[in-house]
């Protein structure tokens, strides 16, 4: 499995808040969105490094087991992300106040998804794109319950607020998801600051030109900044492999 990630200020931003974790060998891809400033994104990409290291040998493990094995892996990865986030706003509640993340571990043949807050994760086959994952902020609450349009979500001076995050607060429910992957699939992970400005169609697009993980990641990144992305960005992709030639 071909993995990469890439993370950017953005055009406007000075710090950058987002961070990402790609391991080919472990399968795994992250991408998270903190909030706090410069230092805590920071802060969140030491935890996010130190934790998967500590899973790593285990991911590693895992592809021979069931995906709902995969799936129970992931969320106690979330979890212990979500203790070791916990302790780093009880040591710095001036400027760490948590994160939203968007984890994945992906075979040749199967995914598995562990999600909390306003990241996103797409499937891309052929072209026929997928979001896998529900926005948990506010505002795209108020548009799956018909009361703003997403041009007026998207705009919204509370676009930004979450109603689920890895914080000061007890682990918040995690969503979870499996699949099946075929040839040349692209499994995609983006933050707010990339799908705000980038069109699910133009993300597939994007993606689904790129033949390497680490080229689809900066051109999305390279997409996003060109459309004047107001936020930080952060992408990871996993790319199935291709038939083998006959």
């Amino acid at each position: 499995m071909d993995i990469a990630a890439f993370t950017h200020p953005g055009p406007r931003r000075r710090w950058n808040e987002d961070a990402c974790f790609s391991d080919s060998a472990a399968g795994l891809l992250v991408v998270a969105d903190s909030q706090g400033g410069d230092c805590a994104g920071v802060e969140f990409k030491a935890i996010l490094e130190n934790v998967a290291a500590r899973f790593q040998t285990r991911f590693m493990a895992l592809g021979v087991l069931p995906v709902q094995a995969q799936s129970e892996l992931l969320r106690r990865f979330l979890n212990v992300l979500a203790m070791e986030t916990h302790l780093a706003f009880l040591t710095h509640p001036h400027y760490f106040f948590g994160s939203e993340v968007t984890a994945c571990y992906a075979t040749n043949t199967t995914y598995a998804l562990a999600h909390v807050g306003g990241c996103r994760a797409y499937l891309v086959r052929g072209h026929v794109v997928s979001q896998l994952t529900q926005d948990h902020r506010w505002a795209m609450e108020e548009v799956r319950a018909a009361r703003l349009s997403l041009h007026d979500a998207l705009e919204h001076p509370l676009f930004s607020l979450p109603t689920r995050m890895l914080s000061h607060e007890p682990p918040p429910p995690i969503d979870t998801r499996i699949g099946s992957l075929s040839q040349e699939d692209r499994l995609v992970l983006v933050s707010d600051g990339v799908w705000r400005v980038l069109s699910d169609e133009v993300i597939a697009r994007v993606a689904r030109d790129c033949t390497r993980a680490a080229e689809a990641v900066v051109a999305l990144g390279d997409a996003a900044i060109a459309a004047d992305s107001p936020d930080n960005l952060a992408v990871a992709v996993a790319l199935a492999p291709a038939a083998p030639p006959a």
